[in-house]
């Protein structure tokens, strides 16, 4: 496969992502130089990743390819203005160290819904005249988000994407996107954690409530003498209206894995259709929003 749809996903900088943390050192600058040598060059990143911005500044110069989000929920509608959204734009450059880069994507749409959203619109336009960016777009989590911002213009659409969360394709706006000629980039493929476990075992308390569908989830791998994190790669690796995957590593062993599961173990996507029917499309197991909701 070629590793220019692949994207490193840097949320793990942050230390607190994803259920099924290893106690491990996040070493960037192996981690980089890793990526590099296999020509993994697009970089996943967002303002709200605590010191990301910071951190990668140091090792990261022209060799790789930065996608980033911005946020402004932490602004109070009432004290939002032009000038703040100005500033925001402004501090992407600055915090990375970088006068261009290849994507922005607003990491929540809420400004979308204040009076300042065709600004922000038309300000991302001249950084892509300015040649500042190549893109921008949008990060969501839910559908509906696209169905109220779709036509202002974005050409990425980043958003969940798993065995499991198969709502991006289900309701037909995947293929709409692609149709467009718009990306998609998907992330969560793991999502964040459970699906790339090997043994139940190894599944918080908390999810044990879905009993039935990990019991079908590891016996057909099982069965199949196949890998939970194959499954999870070939799914969104091989689907054609897919331009992108996020991938998160906790170290270089993880990520020299995905390597090699990627070169050598993909799986064609029909053979993973007895293994889609015995999923569930359970609310409050596909959507990491609602896992604080249930103990």
């Amino acid at each position: 496969m070629e590793f220019n749809k692949i994207v490193l996903g840097t949320a793990q900088i942050d230390g607190n992502y994803g259920v099924a943390r290893e106690n491990s050192i996040f070493d960037i600058k192996k981690i980089l130089k890793i990526c590099k040598t296999e020509n993994i060059l697009f970089l996943d990143t967002s303002q709200k990743y605590n010191n990301a911005h910071n951190i990668l500044s140091n090792y990261v110069k022209k060799d790789f390819n930065i996608i980033t989000k911005i946020s402004f929920a932490d602004i109070k509608n009432e004290y939002l203005n032009k000038e703040i959204v100005k500033r925001k734009l402004e501090e992407v450059f600055i915090s990375l160290k970088q006068n261009q880069i290849n994507s922005i994507l607003l990491h929540d749409t809420n400004i979308l819904k204040t009076k300042y959203a065709d600004y922000l619109i038309e300000e991302l336009n001249i950084l892509k005249k300015n040649n500042k960016i190549k893109y921008f777009g949008i990060s969501i989590y839910e559908l509906e988000e696209l169905e109220s911002f779709y036509d202002l213009g974005f050409d990425i659409i980043q958003g969940p994407l798993n065995i499991l969360d198969r709502r991006i394709i289900d309701s037909g706006w995947l293929e709409k996107i692609h149709l467009d000629q718009k990306e998609f980039h998907a992330r969560s493929i793991f999502l964040q954690g459970l699906l790339s476990q090997d043994k139940k075992q190894n599944i918080p308390i908390k999810f044990h409530k879905w009993e039935k569908f990990w019991n079908d989830w590891f016996s057909w791998h099982r069965n199949n003498n196949i890998k939970p994190i194959q499954s999870c790669l070939s799914y969104a690796l091989n689907n054609e209206s897919v331009a992108k995957t996020i991938i998160g590593v906790d170290n270089e062993e993880q990520l020299n894995n995905l390597i090699n599961i990627c070169k050598n173990k993909l799986l064609d996507i029909n053979m993973l259709k007895d293994l889609m029917k015995k999923t569930i499309n359970d609310e409050y197991l596909i959507n990491p929003k609602n896992w604080k909701t249930f103990k």
